[in-house]
């Protein structure tokens, strides 16, 4: 990614810029002014870059099943809108938990980028009580115990329904 954000689209009339490495540097200073030390980024994009995703891995100790993470998604060809949570990523997989509540998205218009940077302060700044609440969901979740007959079915209620592709099943 850090080669490829060199390119950004001119911002016109009705696209307002969010650079890739604005995003990047945005999270990095809120991160550093909030105490915390990423562990890990892991970056994917696009071969043009037009596209990319990052995640944040970040130290803390708050479960030992669990990390705590953020992670963002961003496009200069409309593809997708900015969008960032915060949340977890679990050891076991390497899977990630992500909050709906905190779940934002947003078109490059208007006042985004300046937006994006408060986004991204506010989740950073509150990040403890994100991670405690999924920290809560998982103890919970632990505490239900299903049959395979249920488990199945709810698997299959979940590919029907377009929550998992053929893969994750």
């Amino acid at each position: 990614v850090t080669d490829a954000v060199a390119f950004n689209p001119p911002t016109t009339a009705t696209y307002t810029v969010i650079s890739h490495q604005y995003v990047i540097d945005t999270i990095e200073q809120a991160l550093a002014d909030n105490g915390f030390t990423v562990s890990e980024e892991v970056y994917r994009c696009t071969t043009d870059a037009k596209v990319a995703h990052g995640a944040f891995h970040i130290e803390y100790d708050g479960d030992p099943d669990l990390g705590l993470m953020y992670t963002f998604s961003n496009s200069y060809d409309k593809s997708l809108r900015f969008k960032a949570a915060i949340g977890a990523h679990v050891y076991a997989n390497g899977g990630y938990m992500l909050s709906n509540i905190d779940n934002w998205k947003r078109k490059h218009t208007g006042t985004a980028d300046n937006e994006t940077e408060t986004l991204i302060n506010d989740h950073i700044a509150n990040a403890h009580a994100y991670f405690d609440q999924l920290k809560a969901d998982k103890d919970s979740m632990q505490e239900i115990e299903i049959d395979k007959i249920t488990f199945g079915g709810m698997i299959g209620q979940m590919f029907m329904l377009g929550y998992l592709t053929i893969d994750q099943l």
